[in-house]
């Protein structure tokens, strides 16, 4: 199984809505016309903050799709493609782990999946710094990569979503 389809995408919406049921009834109604229009345009402003902050299915999608497109940047221009990697390892791996674990929420195997793309992001790190280049063949399948080691790592962070 991967991480898109061992998450529970209506259990987050459905926690938000208890969420704010559970406050809307602590609710202490204002008084007059002017403190309900006031206190509506802040719930309003607030749930769209707390909406737009909030990672989601597509934000991992999103996100794994810019990890792909890398994938195939490192397997095609190799060691000229090292300071888009290390770039990308900060602004799109690292940022896709966060919201793989948030979006996993309870879901023990989505949030193994989101440990294990850590893991990944650890050892491209580890393949970067070594300048690994040179093409790879996995012991495990046998495949060869032209990209070396870090096209491999970047191969097993898409095969974790």
């Amino acid at each position: 199984a991967n991480f898109i389809s061992a998450t529970p995408m209506r259990g987050l919406q459905l926690l938000l809505a208890a969420a704010a049921l559970t406050a809307a009834l602590a609710f202490k109604a204002p008084a007059t016309r002017r403190g309900a229009a006031q206190t509506a345009a802040l719930w309003f402003v607030g749930a769209g903050i707390a909406q737009a902050g909030t990672p989601t299915v597509q934000n991992v999608e999103a996100l794994g799709e810019k990890a792909h497109r890398l994938r195939e940047a490192v397997r095609k221009n190799g060691p000229a493609s090292k300071m888009r990697a290390e770039k990308e390892l900060e602004t799109v791996l690292k940022p896709l782990q966060a919201a793989m674990e948030v979006v996993a929420g309870s879901n023990k195997e989505a949030k193994t999946q989101a440990l294990l793309m850590k893991g990944h992001m650890l050892e491209l790190n580890q393949a970067l710094k070594a300048n690994d280049w040179k093409p790879y063949t996995s012991k495990t399948t046998g495949e060869t990569y032209p990209g070396g080691k870090p096209e491999r790592e970047l191969e097993e962070v898409e095969e974790t979503l």
